[in-house]
């Protein structure tokens, strides 16, 4: 709930041209009046109150302000004297905005907006004198008084409904084009009609100091309730990101498990072009890395095929893989190249306990021999799994965080697109 209306005196009663109920008017600026009874926009014209348009009650603000609180900004008290809801668009999205008109007790009006779903926040707006011609659809630039500023946003806009009082005459449906700026530590807001411009300037203020002007003590308990919220959710996304670096590191520290059951080295030829070795392997279901690699420089241009593979002590076969030897130069227009490959390993997963022997067979190319080293490392832990689990948790951790600053990086990205 908001706090307890202001001590203001009303200007002059008027009766609702449409409904007859009775309709205060607080403000001597007022020129368009709603009904709260019926939702009758009245303009207050020169031969009396005429009604120019009608709509439902606004919905409920997603913040606490309604008609008739108070607030201290600026060392003034204020009064809210009227609420507009807005509309816009673009391309690529639609979204809705509420502004206020406050009266402030030494005669200021000024306007409160806050737009929820862009992550702007509050922003407090006083009107500008027009000191020269702009076009909110072309302008580059916007006058100020002092100095200019860059416009980095516009788009069409329409308003949905209104409540109170405003200075303008306008009804639901009536459509402006906007026009956004920021610089010198300001924002500057153009709403432009067919007939009419108005330049605002407005300090940011956040929800809290918002809260603190309106004395909404249950406001800030939500404010603060929500802030440890947001700080319980970077830590459990941190914690996230934390797992999944340790998931990494798990991972790199599996590449490295193993222990030595075999290193040694045999040369292939045409006349012996096959080889074996045995090799003992004590657990089932505990994988081994075997790596074939050729001894110094392959000639240069050589190609050969080397086929690896286990047999079981039970006489299963199993290929591992074929190890493609080569190396080839050239040249292009960087000059000349050379490029070589000259090892190869891959994953055997024994069913089995015993000796196993390993096969290492010469293949099609164009050696005629070449010396290899074979290298076995046994009972290896898989990193593949750290892998998954770190890649799975550092998502999850992104995406708390991302929703936790989604307001933030939201406007970043419109900063950056400028």
């Amino acid at each position: 709930m908001s706090t307890t209306p202001a001590k203001r005196s009303i200007l002059k009663e008027i009766k609702c041209p449409s409904c007859g109920s009775p309709v205060p008017q607080y403000s001597p600026d007022a020129q368009t009046i709603v009904c709260g009874a019926c939702g009758s926009f009245v303009a207050m014209d020169m031969e009396g109150p005429i009604v120019t348009g009608k709509s439902r009650k606004p919905p409920t603000p997603p913040v606490p302000i309604e008609i008739g609180s108070s607030a201290r900004l600026q060392d003034t008290d204020f009064f809210v004297l009227g609420r507009v809801l807005y509309r816009g668009w673009d391309d690529e999205d639609k979204w809705l905005w509420d502004e206020w008109l406050l009266g402030g007790a030494d005669g200021r009006l000024l306007w409160l907006s806050y737009y929820p779903e862009e992550g702007e926040g509050f922003t407090l707006f006083k009107k500008l004198r027009v000191r020269e011609a702009f076009d909110a659809k072309t302008a580059r630039s916007l006058p100020t008084g002092n100095g200019t500023v860059l416009v980095h946003e516009r788009y069409p806009a329409q308003i949905m409904s209104a409540e109170g009082e405003l200075t303008w005459r306008g009804k639901p449906g009536d459509s402006l084009y906007m026009a956004e700026a920021f610089g010198m530590g300001k924002r500057y807001s153009v709403q432009q009609t067919d007939d009419e411009l108005e330049i605002h300037e407005g300090v940011p203020l956040t929800e809290a100091e918002v809260a603190q002007a309106f004395n909404n003590q249950k406001w800030l308990d939500t404010i603060k309730k929500r802030a440890n919220q947001g700080k319980t959710q970077t830590i459990i996304g941190l914690l996230f990101l934390a797992f999944a670096v340790w998931g990494l590191m798990a991972a790199i520290w599996a590449s490295t498990t193993g222990e030595p059951a075999l290193t040694q080295s045999l040369t292939l030829s045409r006349a012996n072009p096959i080889g074996a070795i045995p090799v003992e392997f004590d657990q089932i279901g505990r994988a081994s890395i075997v790596s074939v690699q050729a001894q110094g420089s392959l000639p240069l241009p050589s190609s050969v095929d080397i086929d690896v593979g286990i047999d079981s002590p039970d006489g299963m076969e199993n290929d591992l893989f074929t190890l493609e030897l080569w190396r080839e130069s050239g040249s292009d227009d960087e000059g000349y190249w050379e490029e070589a490959q000259a090892s190869a390993s891959d994953m055997f997963v024994p069913f089995q306990t015993g000796t196993h022997n390993l096969s290492i067979e010469l293949g099609e190319g164009t050696l005629d021999s070449i010396s290899v080293n074979v290298d076995i490392r046994r009972n290896h832990v898989l990193p593949t799994w750290f892998i998954i689990y770190a890649g799975v948790v550092a998502v999850i951790g992104i995406l708390i965080l991302v929703f936790r600053y989604r307001s933030t990086l939201r406007k970043l990205s419109a900063e950056a697109d400028d």
